[in-house]
């Protein structure tokens, strides 16, 4: 084992960690690629492209063994584009130092979220934390008024854990229902109340809290960019948006949402909602600019974190709430591969 880590560490790599979570992760863009050969039934990638991909790595990112995400970028894209980001280097070498782990894990914490972003981030109806009890202003309360609290709320509640991913734990559940004694007992919870959405957004599918993902960068100059935007909504009766839980998704560029949404691996699923029928060209959102906006003013608001992905929300009256933030790793290579890429040059 000596020798091996010896080799590693010679070959560029800090330790055995650092060397296998490069060897996965292009293990699995090796493994999309072929994916998405195989959908489209012919490669972009040939051996001259291939070589101007490599040289382009070793010329941006110090080593050509970067080449695999960016070719399975480009095979998902049609062409090999400049600027792009292999995901990586985002992963082990860009997102280390945009957003410093310890800062970055306080984006998963949602039981603080009301406080960090008041006014923006949904307002819970309770909280448990340490196993206690809290109301939204912190104030310690029992069982049996958190239990009141359910039952006054009345209609459908949302229960998240603290460092749930990708909207896996959520549990949706009528407030009569709820049994203290069986809640997860190994997580603290934000309870909120379910959110009625805008019409039109419950009308392209009312299954699922339909979110904009907005992907926010603080600048070396200290300014706020907004590098991408695009609307996520649920299919098939799932009940959360997420593209990793087989949702889709429409980019929205200048303003305008495309007229034809995509899948996780980045393929177009159509121009109207596979279950509601809703043309998504019939989308109109008069909020946009607040929407960018609000994103902007709430990453100053914490700008030890310089890259930021917003999930937010329209509400049946329009207001726009965040539902979350994600600063540990947004998801970046479906969204840089399809619609970027995010920086013009090395971001570093």
């Amino acid at each position: 084992m000596n020798r091996k880590v010896g080799k590693i560490v010679r070959g560029g790599f800090e330790s055995f960690e650092n060397w296998r979570n490069y060897t996965n992760s292009r293990k699995k863009a090796h493994d999309i690629r072929e994916r998405i050969v195989k959908r489209k039934g012919v490669a972009v990638v040939d051996k001259k492209l291939l070589k101007i991909i490599k040289e382009y790595s070793l010329d941006i990112f110090g080593s050509a063994d970067y080449w695999p995400w960016l070719a399975t970028y480009t095979e998902l894209r049609g062409r090999f584009m400049e600027g792009w980001v292999p995901d990586d280097f985002y992963t082990y070498e860009l997102i280390p130092l945009l957003n410093p782990r310890p800062l970055a894990m306080l984006s998963t914490i949602k039981t603080f979220d009301h406080r960090l972003f008041d006014g923006f981030a949904i307002k819970p109806l309770a909280i448990r934390i340490s196993g206690q009890y809290y109301d939204s202003n912190q104030n310690k309360i029992d069982q049996a008024k958190f239990k009141e609290l359910l039952n006054e709320h009345g209609t459908e509640v949302v229960i998240k854990k603290d460092g749930g991913p990708s909207g896996r734990g959520i549990i949706f559940i009528d407030p009569v229902n709820v049994q203290i004694e069986h809640l997860p007992d190994d997580f603290d919870l934000v309870i909120q109340p379910r959110v009625e959405q805008y019409e039109q957004l419950n009308k392209l599918y009312p299954h699922s809290v339909n979110t904009f993902r907005v992907f926010s960068y603080l600048s070396p100059a200290g300014n706020v960019e907004i590098k991408a935007v695009l609307l996520r909504f649920g299919v098939g009766g799932s009940r959360i948006d997420n593209i990793m839980s087989g949702g889709s998704y429409l980019p929205l560029k200048n303003g305008v949402l495309n007229s034809v949404s995509y899948d996780g691996l980045g393929f177009e699923t159509g121009k109207a909602h596979p279950d509601t029928g809703f043309i998504f060209e019939d989308l109109k959102f008069p909020f946009i600019n607040e929407l960018l906006d609000n994103c902007k003013k709430a990453h100053l608001k914490f700008p030890y974190l310089r890259f930021v992905g917003w999930d937010v929300c329209i509400t049946k009256g329009g207001e726009l709430k965040l539902i979350e933030w994600n600063a540990r790793s947004p998801t970046f290579w479906r969204y840089e591969a399809k619609i970027g890429p995010f920086w013009n040059e090395k971001p570093v």
